[in-house]
């Protein structure tokens, strides 16, 4: 029994402490490395070159765009104008200059499809202005007979206006000379007589014949008009004279009173120095 109690009395053996590592610090050395960077390229001849190869493609890739369009349009005009001529244009032609010019459009229509099919575009452009020169004088007339009335009215408008004004002998245009006032009124008159002639002139013309008055005449003669009557009309009033008032003279100062002496108690009467306030009655 003892030998077991001793047993049991016994430690458990201790574990020993894992020894403890030292860190080792590692050293690092640090190296400039020289870097050398190389792009890859043409030398400079082959270069100037390929640049210029480059702006010859397009350039040539211009020229086959403009050309393109150059066809196009002749093409969209010749399809349009043959429209137009049974159209909207049909009172701005004589009969046979539109047989002339709608055969015209028939062929250059053949010519596109066939022998115009692939040409350059100095070529395209040529066709384009051989059309124009029978198409232009006929959208010219339409044109004109749309715009026309609205340009002898804003003429006849400022016309009259100048003309009335110069001879209204309103006040605020009294301080315009005379002759000034004359020019307005003789410039105006002109202007309308002029246009008068030619509206009768232009009465007498068929739409299909070539307008003898143009609105872009007619918009050019109301402004001279407007050159010449606006700035003597617009004369400022010529500003009156300033009137000097006199100065004013500077008047003598009066003479300084004679000073009153003050009222003392020696002055003052006898009998009022004998009267004595009354007396409350008690």
């Amino acid at each position: 029994d003892g030998a077991e109690k001793e047993e049991g009395n016994e430690k458990p053996e201790e574990t020993p402490p894992a020894p403890v590592k030292q860190e080792t610090k590692k050293k690092i050395k640090r190296h400039d490395v020289a870097i050398a960077a190389e792009v890859a390229g043409l030398p400079p001849k082959e270069l100037d070159s390929a640049i210029e190869k480059e702006f010859e493609y397009e350039l040539q890739d211009r020229v086959v765009e403009e050309t393109k369009e150059k066809k196009n349009d002749l093409e969209a005009y010749v399809l349009g104008m043959r429209s137009k001529l049974y159209g909207e244009l049909e009172a701005y032609v004589k009969e046979k200059d539109r047989d002339k010019f709608s055969k015209a459009l028939d062929q250059m229509e053949d010519w596109l499809y066939e022998d115009g099919e692939d040409e350059t575009k100095g070529v395209y452009t040529a066709k384009m202005e051989e059309l124009k020169k029978m198409g232009d004088p006929i959208e010219l007339r339409k044109a004109e007979d749309m715009q026309r009335q609205d340009a002898v009215s804003a003429l006849q408008a400022v016309a009259v206006q100048f003309r009335d004004a110069a001879v209204s002998g309103n006040e605020q245009f009294n301080h315009i000379k005379e002759a000034d006032l004359k020019k307005v009124a003789n410039e105006s008159e002109k202007a309308l007589k002029w246009l008068d002639d030619k509206v009768q002139q232009q009465s007498k013309l068929a739409k299909s014949d070539n307008p003898c008055l143009l609105s872009n005449d007619i918009y050019k003669k109301r402004d001279m008009l407007d050159r010449l009557c606006v700035p003597i009309l617009n004369q400022p009033k010529p500003t009156p004279p300033k009137v000097e008032e006199p100065e004013a003279k500077e008047e003598p100062m009066e003479d300084a009173k004679e000073e009153q002496p003050m009222e003392t108690e020696a002055d003052v009467p006898s009998e009022a120095q004998d009267e004595q306030p009354m007396e409350e009655a008690k």
